[in-house]
């Protein structure tokens, strides 16, 4: 079975991404795999460049084939913010609920019609002597969906799936394996 790795740590983001590409033939391993863990400072001022970092690392120390993601909440009324910084947007350590209790608070009493926001995803592929790809999705909430349906439109999946055919295509192309055995 071919290996590819998913940078990341985040046990649901590792289920969703083994969801969409286990289906393909793929043994999807995580940072969870690994025999360490890495961690790799994301120092990119945009998802694209931090998505990058993260690949580029990984498959420089483990020689496998990476995709990796940056995603966060883009709020307009707060000029993008917290956009990367959404995961730590409160602080150390991160946590979701105070990430929110943070954008309500700088949101104050603007109407509710003025609290545009959506969610940003970039997923990027990374591997050894492969071009190196990227997608990006845009989507609104997804508070009302279940699991299933997350998966099946959640920007994530989306720009996963976006993924999936760039790397369908480059295979038909170059007629080489992508992903190790």
């Amino acid at each position: 079975m071919k290996k590819i790795l998913v940078a990341t740590s985040n046990v649901g983001k590792a289920r969703e991404f083994k969801e969409l590409l286990e289906p393909l033939g793929l043994n999807v391993l995580t940072n969870l795999d690994l025999p360490e863990p890495v961690d790799v400072e994301e120092t990119g001022s945009t998802f694209e460049e931090n998505a990058f970092i993260k690949a580029r690392a990984i498959s420089e120390l483990t020689g496998i084939p990476v995709i990796a993601d940056d995603s966060g909440l883009i709020v307009d009324a707060l000029d993008g913010r917290p956009g990367i910084y959404s995961a730590r947007y409160a602080g150390e350590p991160t946590d979701d609920v105070r990430n929110y209790i943070k954008v309500l608070e700088e949101l104050g009493d603007l109407p509710f019609d003025k609290r545009t926001a959506r969610f940003f995803c970039c997923i990027v592929f990374v591997g050894p002597g492969l071009p190196e790809l990227v997608t990006d999705e845009f989507q609104k909430s997804l508070a009302q969906c279940t699991p299933d349906e997350k998966n099946s439109i959640s920007h994530r999946a989306r720009a996963l799936k976006k993924m999936i055919e760039k790397l369908e295509k480059l295979s038909e192309e170059s007629g080489a394996a992508l992903w190790q055995s």
